[in-house]
């Protein structure tokens, strides 16, 4: 019998919960005391589509509390292209997000979002965007 769980972009308020989950479960196993995230970093998971769904978000609260020095994470200690994610202002569509990036940062995280959607093959993500894949390991670095 398949069990049918939508994406989580259309499951926003699972996101928080969530996080509260992990955070716990991570604290705990890595004896850290981390307390939580700021509302604005809260407002940025919750605006970011989340491509690769539950299992991209749980990497992301261990990888932030295993290298967090602070009581909360904020905004700042988000990767680029989650930090970038703003809520949609009202009157917007759902899919509008308003950012405050450079060109140069808008290209490389719409870079890094297509080489996640490829699954990481460089040759795939680099015929995708219609660049060598010389060029495409110049706008991300070679371990990206």
């Amino acid at each position: 019998m398949p069990i049918v769980v939508s994406p989580l972009r259309d499951r926003p308020e699972d996101i928080l919960p969530l996080v509260a989950f992990w955070l716990a479960e991570v604290n705990a196993r890595y004896g850290k005391a981390v307390r939580g995230f700021t509302r604005e970093a809260e407002a940025r998971l919750v605006a970011y589509p989340w491509p690769g769904n539950v299992r991209e978000l749980r990497n992301l609260v261990e990888r932030l509390v295993i290298l967090c020095g602070t009581e909360r994470i904020g905004a700042e200690q988000l990767p680029l292209e989650i930090a970038s994610s703003r809520a949609p202002e009202a009157g917007a569509s759902a899919n509008a997000r308003v950012t405050d990036l450079t060109l140069a940062q808008t290209e490389r995280a719409h870079i890094r979002k297509v080489l996640a959607d490829a699954k990481g093959n460089k040759t795939r993500a680099a015929s995708i965007l219609g660049i060598s894949r010389e060029t495409l390991r110049a706008k991300v670095g070679p371990d990206s």
